[in-house]
């Protein structure tokens, strides 16, 4: 408790505490010693307004000091944006059957898949980047970085797509879906393992692949493909299943046909000359190398990079390898008299 006199003038004391309705009322006799209690904020009550006129100009405050424990909003640190959802499914484990005698019939087995893996999103239909997109931003994930995908989710269901023209992408499987299976039974049962009878032309080649979809409408990306063939040789049936890779767009190849002779260089790009201020007026001195500071653009000039090149006999089959390292050194025109 901290007590503090304040010194008031006496003119000032009627407009100060507004005392001149009371004053009206009682004599200086009548008024008895008293204090006045200020507060800050909202601890205590409103104080009285009776005065001594005998110490006209002076009070007594008490003042009590009271903790205030203030709470207060600071940014702690931030991530990207991002919701709290189930992870999505993953595509389902896969199994074709082939029915004995049957050539215009397989059974498809499909189980919920129960691994956790990171992939990039694969898109079928037109709506499934918007799902994707979803996924990205719960997971709080860069536009370009691969998605969680794991089966945390009791209720699933499975597409099945089928098309009998060779895919080059996944989304020449837009539109072919054939069946939506799920795994609910009629008694209510939830189940992880769903089948389905196809009917297919024998000797025609199809390609399948499938996807699971959770609960919550999240789907997973495409299953690897499979090229499925029943052949029906008069009468001897017999199924083709092979895994399908779809076309590569890498348009290099790693190997290159010769006949007697082999030149080996890097590119236009790797020979183009850095390191020369274009506001220089003159290109330097014909007679002497180039100077410090200018270089050849590209990495294969690195000291570290070394390049491996094998020659195959086509006639023997005999190999003979090369450990290639380019270098680049400074040199004067030897066109130039005196060079």
């Amino acid at each position: 408790m901290l007590n503090i006199i304040l010194s008031v003038p006496a003119s000032d004391i009627d407009s100060l505490f507004n005392l001149s309705s009371f004053l009206d009322l009682a004599t200086p006799s009548q008024l008895p010693v008293t204090q006045f209690l200020f507060n800050s904020g909202p601890h205590g009550s409103s104080p009285i307004a009776p005065w001594d006129l005998s110490r006209a100009g002076e009070a007594e405050v008490q003042v009590q000091n009271y903790k205030s424990v203030k709470i207060l909003e600071l940014p702690y640190f931030e991530t990207n944006v991002f919701e709290v959802v189930d992870l999505p499914p993953q595509f389902p484990d896969v199994d074709i059957i082939p029915l004995k005698g049957e050539s215009k019939r397989i059974k498809i087995l499909l189980n919920e898949s129960v691994t956790r893996n990171s992939y990039l999103p694969i898109s079928i239909e037109e709506e499934d980047d918007a799902r994707f997109e979803e996924i990205r931003i719960g997971q709080g994930r860069l536009p370009g970085e691969a998605l969680v995908f794991g089966s945390d989710d009791s209720i699933v269901s499975f597409q099945v797509y089928r098309t009998d023209i060779a895919p080059t992408t996944y989304k020449d499987f837009a539109g072919q879906r054939k069946y939506t299976l799920q795994t609910v039974t009629p008694s209510g049962r939830s189940i992880t393992t769903a089948s389905t009878l196809d009917n297919i032309e024998p000797n025609v080649i199809y390609y399948y692949c499938f996807r699971t979809i959770d609960k919550n409408g999240f789907i997973s990306v495409p299953s690897p493909i499979l090229k499925v063939q029943m052949v029906d040789d008069n009468g001897r049936v017999y199924p083709i299943i092979l895994p399908y890779d779809l076309p590569s767009t890498e348009t290099r190849t790693a190997e290159k046909s010769f006949r007697r002779y082999l030149e080996i260089d890097t590119s236009l790009d790797s020979k183009k000359i850095t390191g020369v201020d274009a506001a220089a007026e003159s290109a330097g001195n014909p007679l002497q190398p180039p100077g410090q500071g200018i270089s050849l653009g590209g990495t294969v000039w690195a000291d570290d990079v070394t390049f491996k090149v094998r020659v195959i006999s086509k006639d023997t089959g005999r190999k003979i390898d090369l450990n290639l390292n380019f270098n680049v050194e400074g040199i004067s025109n030897p066109n130039l008299q005196d060079n």
